[in-house]
């Protein structure tokens, strides 16, 4: 027989309520059929990630999604061939177990790429896309290193580069640790920001520069095809360019005969003829 609490209340008939003990004690913080649904739920999810990984497990061995194909697009210097050695995808094998992660780190790990995708597509290709650094310079007498606009030192490409004239950049120390980085060289990025001025220079005299040699920035010189030699030395780039390109206009048919032209005097300019 359930107890009997008592409590006043002042109804209209200001009675005695009488309330049973049973309905005040706490309540369990949830019943046995709840329980008994969330341990449903859980042996639900278990069994649901033990299906996928079963339908992994059978993709993966399954005739139908053997790699048979490795595409590659967006590359325009680097070859397909150059790629598919770097990636080292081998067909004949599971989609699934072809190791494209790996395939992957290895691309990236090449400077040549600014950004590298490799993704399946089933049910028999791997498709790997890249983005080449494009190159702004040759460093070295060399050639065997190009400078992207942004600074990044890499191997050179083996073909040519079409539609763009690439200067050669001399003079600058190059430290191995450089290689696949954003160098640091001030030197380095003087020739960039001069290679960009004499791009845009539009001028037939500044055209026939085909190196910028920086062993230092205050020595800067632009030498053409045939040896003449422009010293330019530190600052005021497009003010000394546009005396250079008027001085050599003036000079014109003696141009061919010129040494060297030093521009590095603030109001004046030393020019040196061959004997």
């Amino acid at each position: 027989m359930d107890r009997i609490l008592y409590t006043k209340y002042k109804g209209p008939a200001a009675k005695k309520l009488r309330t049973s003990v049973s309905s005040a004690l706490p309540r369990p913080l949830f019943s046995a059929g709840k329980f008994l649904g969330r341990i449903f739920i859980i042996l639900l999810v278990f069994a649901s990630a033990g299906g996928a990984y079963y339908a992994y497990k059978t993709l993966s061995a399954a005739d139908s999604f053997i790699l048979k194909r490795v595409a590659v697009s967006g590359n325009k210097y680097v070859s397909k061939n150059e790629v598919l050695a770097l990636a080292r995808i081998e067909t004949g094998r599971s989609l699934f177990q072809a190791g494209l992660e790996d395939a992957k780190e290895r691309l990236q790990n090449n400077p040549q790429f600014e950004s590298v995708a490799v993704n399946k597509v089933l049910p028999e290709t791997v498709e790997i896309t890249v983005k080449e650094r494009f190159p702004e310079a040759f460093v070295g007498a060399d050639r065997k290193f190009q400078i992207s606009a942004a600074g990044f030192l890499f191997p050179s490409f083996k073909c040519d580069i079409v539609g763009k004239k690439l200067y050669v950049i001399t003079g600058v120390k190059l430290c191995s640790a450089e290689f696949g980085m954003k160098t640091g060289s001030k030197e380095l990025q003087a020739a960039l920001s001069m290679a960009a001025l004499l791009e845009n220079a539009k001028s037939p005299f500044l055209a026939e520069v085909s190196i910028i040699d920086v062993p230092e920035i205050e020595e800067m010189k632009l030498v053409t095809g045939d040896g003449r030699a422009y010293k330019i030395g530190e600052g005021n780039w497009d003010e000394k360019l546009d005396k250079l390109t008027l001085l050599l206009k003036s000079l014109n048919e003696r141009c061919s005969k010129i040494d060297y032209v030093d521009m590095r005097f603030r109001d004046e300019a030393a020019v040196m003829f061959k004997k």
